[in-house]
């Protein structure tokens, strides 16, 4: 009977210690951030329907009949963008043949542009001749309501940095070359810290993320394994108190359903994350069988969010924010 007292002594203990170290009602709710952080992804730029989506989708012949003329990973629409309120853009890039970073997220050309082909197989020069809203049709190519209107629009990053030198960027590698890091680490040589730090990289692929980590530790980076890792050890090690090295200075997309699963959601857990120079990113939910992330980019979507919920929304509709 006496180790039966004990036991629930004990069980008391640690629970009341879970709810207290998890909860934000004994803190200074006025040292926390209330501003949402806002990731325009691709700027402002067209969208499309996501079923049976997969990596090699056109989504360009995919996309809803236009409502605006702008196109992704251009410097127009990453101006309408911001100008919409955007804390963030994300962009894309791929290597040209002559090893500049071109903002492109294609691995061809055909797609979207007006040739075929691949983007390392022409010089910057060459890619930004193309038309790169050629291919953009919303009736099963009966009609391509923007060609013409793509022309010359293809930026380098350098570009890019030049004409928004204060604003803050996630920089998706598009390919597993660990080049994109050392092209990356030889532009940002050239800017100061302060713009630096308003500078992120992601990647599906695990080798050029890890190489930028290499050459220059303050830069913030991420990747899907890195995601699942530090929301694993989260899960088991975070009701402590402790925060897994894993979701240490990097980046987190957290799904909609999988946010409430966690300790200390919402607040404590973007506190905690702010805390150890991470950004929190909110997506849709999604299934683990999923590979692509969508965008919170619809009104239900965003009325989901918690109102006490002040970390990133990843978006494809800046304009409803």
């Amino acid at each position: 009977m006496k180790k039966r007292y004990l036991f629930g002594g004990f069980l008391t203990t640690l629970i009341s210690f879970m709810f207290v170290n998890n909860t934000t009602m004994f803190i200074d709710k006025s040292a926390l951030n209330s501003e949402r952080f806002l990731l325009a992804h691709r700027g402002i730029a067209q969208t499309y329907h996501r079923e049976d989506l997969d990596t090699y989708t056109c989504t360009a012949k995919r996309i809803y009949p236009p409502e605006h003329s702008f196109i992704e990973n251009t410097i127009p629409s990453m101006r309408a963008a911001f100008d919409a309120g955007a804390d963030m853009v994300e962009l894309d890039v791929k290597i040209s043949k002559d090893r500049q970073l071109a903002v492109f997220h294609d691995a061809t050309l055909g797609c979207r542009t007006n040739i075929e082909g691949k983007p390392w197989q022409f010089t910057l020069a060459e890619l930004k001749q193309l038309d790169i809203a050629y291919g953009y049709t919303a009736d099963d190519g009966l009609s391509f309501p923007l060609r013409g209107k793509g022309v010359a629009l293809l930026p380098s990053l350098e570009e890019v940095f030049a004409a928004f030198p204060n604003e803050s960027f996630l920089i998706n590698f598009k390919g597993p070359n660990t080049r994109y890091a050392d092209l990356l680490a030889r532009l940002l040589q050239n800017r100061s810290d302060a713009q630096n730090r308003k500078v992120m990289v992601y990647s599906g692929q695990v080798a050029p993320t890890e190489r930028m980590k290499e050459l220059m530790p303050e830069i913030r980076g991420f990747t899907r394994k890195s995601v699942k890792s530090c929301v694993a050890y989260y899960f088991l090690i975070a009701w402590t108190g402790m925060i897994p090295e894993s979701c240490q200075n990097t980046g987190l997309l957290i799904p909609q359903n999988i946010g409430p699963l966690l300790w200390g959601w919402p607040e404590k857990f973007v506190s905690r994350m702010e805390a150890v120079n991470t950004q929190v990113f909110l997506i849709p939910a999604m299934s683990f069988r999923e590979k692509h992330t969508g965008g919170i980019d619809t009104k239900e979507q965003i009325e989901n969010i918690p109102e006490n919920y002040y970390g990133g929304v990843w978006t494809n509709r800046i304009d409803l924010f």
